[in-house]
């Protein structure tokens, strides 16, 4: 149910929706993004993309990650994944979780569990109480087995492995490497796909997982929910972990991802709704302008889903 707080908001929000766009920023262990709120359509989202670069500016935007628009509908939405450079992603398991505690929150969604979905693929999650972080299925993980991108990392004596997750990525199981030496190999290898590919660096640690990953679109992010059930899967299947929930530490937090008994990639850490502001903006050609947060509490409640 919608608090008295945010119903007074939506109020707000509605009245003045005729002169912009509405959004939420929503954010996972500082994986942040920009939820339109408005119902989109394929060819609007075509449309955002070419506005996603200007909207995720961090000095000159509302400052993001990426984008993600929804369809509108509160039952089992789609939802399309735009990174920051305008190009889309199959999925973004921190976005799944955040959407879905920002729209409980906001009084979108009455639910505690939801069956996203994106790209043609169902993605459940799971709403946890007052506090309690959200879970996201990502679904099986993938092993492309033609062996290109692991025989190309060898040649560089680099250990790496390719998992789709849905996303793309490429976990490089070398343990510490200086921050120069990861930033060039994650521009190399992220070419080694047409499409891209985000570049996690995995260690493991008496059972657990430090991962910083090099987003295709992003670059470097605070954290990364799909490149964490990618580095737990690659671990695992390289014999470097044992089955069971994992602990994948991050810079931005911590997550916990296990594989339940179809042998499905789950995540699950906090995700939270930061502020719900509009755009003075009457279309996507005119998206160049400055975003108005209207709530005076809401940059300072990063920590909470709510800011009423």
């Amino acid at each position: 149910m919608c608090t008295p707080g945010w119903c007074l908001l939506l109020h707000d929000l509605r009245r003045v929706s005729e002169l912009g766009l509405w959004f939420a920023k929503v954010e996972a262990l500082g994986n942040d993004l920009v939820w339109l709120l408005d119902p989109a359509e394929v060819l609007t989202v075509q449309s955002y993309s070419r506005h996603a670069p200007a909207l995720c500016d961090r000095h000159t935007g509302i400052g993001a990650d990426g984008l993600v628009l929804w369809d509108g509908c509160e039952s089992d939405p789609e939802l399309w994944f735009i990174n920051a450079d305008g190009s889309p992603a199959e999925v973004c398991g921190n976005g799944l979780r955040a959407i879905a505690v920002a729209g409980r929150d906001i009084g979108l969604f009455s639910q505690d569990e939801f069956a996203f979905r994106s790209g043609g693929i169902v993605f459940p999650v799971v709403v946890g109480g007052s506090g309690k972080p959200a879970a996201a299925c990502l679904g099986l993980p993938g092993f492309p087995c033609d062996g290109a991108v692991e025989e190309t990392l060898r040649g560089w004596g680099i250990t790496g492995m390719l998992v789709t997750m849905p996303n793309p990525h490429i976990v490089i199981l070398d343990g510490p490497l200086d921050r120069g030496t990861r930033e060039s190999l994650a521009v190399r290898s992220a070419g080694l796909l047409p499409g891209g590919a985000n570049v996690g660096f995995c260690a493991v640690q008496a059972g657990e997982l430090d991962l910083e990953v090099w987003e295709r679109g992003v670059g470097w992010t605070r954290a990364c929910g799909s490149g964490a059930a990618a580095a737990a899967a690659a671990a695992l299947r390289r014999g470097a972990l044992a089955r069971g929930v994992t602990v994948v530490r991050q810079p931005g937090g911590t997550l916990r991802t296990w594989l339940d008994e179809q042998d499905r990639s789950w995540i699950e850490g906090d995700a939270s709704l930061v502020f719900v502001g509009f755009m003075r903006a009457c279309s996507p050609a005119h998206l160049g302008c400055a975003p108005e947060a209207l709530h005076e509490d809401a940059g300072r409640n990063r920590g909470s889903s709510s800011v009423c």
